[in-house]
């Protein structure tokens, strides 16, 4: 047996097995997906971007808050509607927060571009399909910046009387004299014309009275003058007016006094009153009150 024959003959030597923790390794090595290389390079991909986008979208709806308070103090500080205030807060707190979305979204690659073309598009057909209602609010708007009538005023608008109760960005709601709650909308009352019986702190409440034919119109002019002074609620800086409006059997004379708006009806009811009683005092009335008839 040579040298050769025992080398061959030789047993070879066993591969060491592999440790538990070899093994794992290598496992772990198959199964993860993601390297720490990828995995760094997906947070900076958009891992970045999301805070940011977070960070954008707190701090926009932080100032938009601000300037919609903002907004609204400075319409208050310049005496217009409360409601009218809220509105013009609330739009410019959307108007910013949609500007900070638009913002995150470009943040992510988005083209703003084309977004706001549709959205510009999406704007014009809901404006197309709801242009009533959007007339009524434009409406809305102009009744609370120029305020032709404020609430508790009596007006005559929109083809409805009645006291103001609410102002409202679509409509205005009246309460009739008789307690019925009318509500008009705004766009009726800018299109027509606005009547409002309280806008001022003075009214002219004036009455028809007759008398006598038979009596000299200067005669019934300085009775009529003396009683009208003596109403109680008349404004005493101004003198009685009394104009003679018909001359027959029976002479009509219009006699007005000027009182607080308040008092109006109640300074009306009291001149009637007087008026007619000093006539009958003085036999001035007429035997047979004539009514006036209008040709239309």
């Amino acid at each position: 047996m040579n040298i050769l024959t025992l080398a061959q003959a030789a047993p070879t030597p066993t591969q060491p097995l592999p440790t538990t923790q070899a093994l794992q390794q290598a496992a772990g090595t198959e199964t993860s997906g993601f390297s720490t290389e990828q995995i760094m390079r997906l947070v900076e991909t958009y891992g970045i971007p999301v805070v940011k986008a977070i960070v954008i979208l707190i701090v926009g709806w932080i100032i938009a808050g601000w300037l919609s308070k903002l907004a609204s103090s400075a319409c208050r500080k310049a005496k217009l509607d409360e409601t009218l205030a809220r509105f013009l807060g609330n739009i410019v707190r959307w108007f910013v927060i949609a500007a900070v979305v638009i913002t995150c979204l470009a943040s992510f690659g988005v083209q703003v571009a084309s977004l706001v073309a549709i959205l510009g598009s999406v704007g014009v057909a809901i404006g197309l399909a709801l242009q009533g209602s959007l007339s009524h609010i434009a409406s809305g708007v102009m009744l609370l910046i120029f305020r032709p009538f404020k609430v508790g005023d009596f007006v005559t608008a929109g083809g409805q009387t009645g006291i103001v109760h609410e102002i409202g960005l679509f409509s205005t709601a009246l309460d009739t004299p008789d307690n019925r709650r009318i509500i008009v909308p705004n766009g009726s009352i800018v299109s027509g014309v606005i009547t409002n019986a309280t806008f001022h702190d003075m009214r002219l409440a004036d009455v028809n009275v007759q008398t006598d034919g038979a009596i000299s119109i200067d005669s019934a002019r300085t009775l009529l003058t003396q009683t009208a002074a003596s109403v109680p609620g008349r404004d005493a800086a101004k003198t009685p007016a009394v104009a003679l409006t018909n001359m027959g059997a029976a002479n009509t004379y219009n006699v007005s006094v000027w009182c607080k708006t308040a008092e109006l009806d109640a300074v009306k009811e009291r001149l009637t009153i007087a008026l007619n009683g000093a006539i009958g005092a003085k036999g001035m009335a007429p035997a047979a009150p004539v009514t006036l008839v209008k040709n239309v």
